[in-house]
């Protein structure tokens, strides 16, 4: 069975994320489907990452990006009106890393030395340089199947390492899911739709498009709240090098400075860190708190 893409023309990064929950829920074990997107300004992260160690929470908090955790693995990416998304869902526990992007690869071939990597990576080489424009996620259960891939058409890059650049003197300890880096490249394709079309069409898929009223609304208080995008985050350690201070975090929350619990005063220089404990930081940069 041949199958149907369907295209949003929402632009909101929580109803598509919930909509990609509800096709792999609900859609996905009877047939396969292809959901594809755009978002305007935010971050995805992976089900099992760190915001905090990915992300520049200071230009992310200053700039009003929204932060938006996948129901799938893979690293962190930036979301803008030049990145395209697509899903592809389908019944039954296996997936290929490479099978399905395939299609996609050899549909770009026209816009560069395109290839496609061990990991599931669309990559594009300038004198004998590789740069990503693609990365790949993968969620699977016994009744459904997800690959979720990102194409960089002709995304801001500067915005995108403005918000993706960590602080290096910053240590993280925890069981987090690190992004691998890689410099990037777009693709220089000016209107992803047309070509989403183009690409649809010539496999003979089905192509649907569909207003944001006929988007599932089901998991969108999931995908818009703290409890999902920053308490799920994996238990982790702070340890600022420069003024030796070791902080606790649990679900997001700070639960111990130093080692102990908080079950004493802390003195003045750390209250903002004893007035947020047991709060969920929120998009707070850790430079923030001494």
């Amino acid at each position: 069975m041949k199958p149907l893409v369907l295209w949003s023309s929402s632009q909101d990064p929580y109803l598509n994320a919930a909509h990609e929950e509800w096709l792999y829920t609900n859609v996905a074990p009877k047939e396969p489907v292809y959901f594809l997107w755009q978002n305007r300004e935010s971050v995805c992260i992976g089900r099992y990452q760190n915001p905090w160690s990915e992300l520049n929470m200071k230009s992310i908090e200053e700039s009003h990006i929204p932060i938006v955790r996948r129901i799938s693995g893979g690293g962190t990416v930036f979301h803008d009106l030049g990145n395209l998304n697509i899903s592809y869902m389908h019944p039954g526990s296996e997936y290929d890393k490479k099978i399905r992007m395939l299609p996609v690869i050899n549909h770009l071939k026209t816009f560069g030395d395109i290839s496609l990597s061990e990991r599931g990576d669309g990559l594009l080489q300038i004198d004998e340089k590789y740069y990503k424009f693609s990365g790949s996620a993968f969620k699977n259960r016994h009744t459904s199947s997800l690959h979720h891939f990102t194409l960089l058409m002709n995304s801001d890059l500067n915005r995108l390492w403005q918000f993706l650049k960590r602080n290096k003197s910053d240590s993280f300890q925890g069981r987090s899911m690190p992004s691998t880096r890689m410099e990037v490249k777009n693709l220089n394709i000016s209107n992803a739709k047309e070509w989403a079309y183009d690409w649809a069409t010539q496999h003979g898929f089905g192509w649907q498009e569909l207003i944001s009223e006929q988007l599932n609304q089901t998991y969108v208080p999931k995908f818009s709240s703290s409890d999902w995008n920053l308490a799920e985050t994996p238990d982790f350690n702070f340890h600022d090098r420069q003024n030796q201070h070791f902080l606790t975090i649990q679900k997001g929350k700070i639960i111990g400075e130093d080692g102990q619990n908080f079950s004493h005063e802390v003195d003045c220089h750390f209250s903002m860190v004893s007035a947020l404990r047991n709060q969920i930081l929120g998009d707070y940069s850790f430079d923030d708190l001494f």
